[in-house]
């Protein structure tokens, strides 16, 4: 309608809108902006979150348990160090402390391959007892063995939890297995703080 033509709500609209695009004080009335509106803009922010998350070169293991961002978002997990570690590959294992030249072996003491995630949950020798119960799990969960990162993440989310109990045992026995002392983490700046602190945290990891 040209110029609204006159109409008087169209005109009232029109200097609301101005009025409140000049006034920084003004409250935002939430509950004043409609539903399908806000769905729209969370479908497209959501299309556009994936399409940055499927573009980018960073992430790579954890795309692998999380390839669509909506899984994820629906998940409720409750986040601590080892999950951390297991989803993203970062933390206390030995190829991630090999690539930042932490330490100079990547091998798993089990001498079969680099310690990884994927090494530690499905060809460790060393834990095959903590694994043969996360297999047991999931076959009686009506799953099956071996099972891809998705699946796990995200079909037997309460069972994948329980993978934080399984790699307690991994990062418990984190320094004696591959003897990194106080002196070498402090070398290294692991640990930016005195030696004997150092020491406490470490016999702790």
């Amino acid at each position: 309608m040209k110029a609204h033509n006159n109409n008087s709500g169209k005109e009232l609209a029109d200097q609301l809108a101005k009025e409140a695009a000049c006034d920084d004080e003004l409250d935002i009335a939430y509950n004043k902006y409609p539903k399908s509106a806000v769905i729209s803009e969370l479908k497209e922010l959501g299309q556009q979150w994936q399409s940055d998350w499927d573009s980018s070169n960073k992430g790579a293991l954890t795309k692998t348990f999380f390839p669509k961002v909506k899984d994820r978002l629906a998940k409720r997990l409750q986040m601590c160090l080892n999950v951390s570690t297991v989803i993203t590959g970062h933390g206390k294992l030995r190829a991630y402390l090999h690539r930042f030249k932490i330490i100079d072996d990547p091998m798993c003491p089990c001498e079969m391959n680099p310690r990884t995630t994927d090494h530690l949950i499905r060809e460790c020798t060393l834990f095959r007892k903590q694994r043969q119960r996360l297999k047991n799990s999931i076959i009686k969960a009506s799953g099956s063995w071996p099972i891809s990162n998705t699946e796990l993440a995200n079909t037997y989310t309460n069972i994948f939890q329980n993978v934080d109990v399984f790699l307690t045992v991994h990062l418990s026995i984190f320094i004696s297995v591959f003897q990194l002392d106080a002196q070498n983490l402090f070398h290294n700046k692991f640990y930016f703080m005195p030696l004997h602190v150092s020491s406490t945290c470490a016999r702790n990891m």
